[in-house]
């Protein structure tokens, strides 16, 4: 009688060991995700963050064309009028 439900016991926490093996396989499978995802976001982020710094630089040297042509156009204008007066 005892021998059986030492046996019943020890098959009962057997099973409640595999349960939570599996749990565990599935707990450390979903968090290899979850770290595969924030790697991705990292990766976008940083994507953007050298595009942005691209961008900056293009709009530095866009602003920097601008002022340059203004400057032109003001000298040209200058030429102009005295050219014609």
């Amino acid at each position: 009688m005892r021998s059986q439900k030492d046996d019943e016991e020890a098959a009962r926490v057997r099973k409640e060991h595999d349960e939570l093996l599996q749990k565990d396989v599935k707990t450390r499978q979903r968090v290899l995700d979850l770290l595969g995802e924030v790697e991705k976001e990292r990766e976008l982020k940083l994507g953007a963050k050298e595009k942005l710094t691209a961008l900056e630089k293009r709009v530095s040297l866009d602003a920097t064309t601008i002022v340059w042509l203004h400057k032109e156009r003001d000298e040209l204008l200058q030429t102009t009028e005295r050219l014609c007066s």
